[in-house]
């Protein structure tokens, strides 16, 4: 389980307490254990994002229109990301209707202040982090 802190211009990830990397809902991507991970987006209505390392794609995640919901692809396998709640800070993590993990903050008003990414162990690290850094991006959006 990732643990979040801090705030929108520098959330700070851990492990157990162990510093991982730190996102900037400005910046497209983010450095994961020393090594750093891009961003592509493409699209507008219904954006998609591509997670790169070393220009490789790992994985994408494309906007459903006007939904805060998200279908996560990797090579094998997708998931739904989808806002449980009206103002969309929380989320869950579904396998067709199972939910199999989410990403929620501490309290409704402070959301970046304490985050738990609660994501199961199949989904990479950089995968969690990059739905991490995904909801931050969206919060820190004038529109949210």
């Amino acid at each position: 389980m990732i643990k979040a802190t801090g705030s929108v211009g520098a959330l700070q990830l851990s492990i157990d307490g162990r510093p991982i990397g730190v996102l900037d809902h400005a910046k497209l991507g983010f450095t994961l254990n020393g090594q750093t991970y891009t961003v592509r987006r493409k699209g507008g209505l219904a954006p998609v994002y591509e997670l790169l390392r070393d220009n490789e794609p790992l994985l994408s995640i494309r906007q459903t229109p006007f939904l805060n919901r998200y279908t996560v692809t990797t090579a094998d396998r997708k998931w739904t990301l989808k806002a449980e709640e009206m103002f969309a800070k929380r989320f869950g993590l579904f396998d067709g209707n199972a939910r199999v993990g989410g990403i929620a903050p501490s309290s409704r008003f402070n959301y970046t202040r304490d985050i738990t990414i609660d994501l199961p162990d199949v989904l990479p690290l950089e995968a969690q982090v990059f739905l991490m850094w995904l909801l931050l991006w969206k919060w820190g959006a004038p529109s949210s």
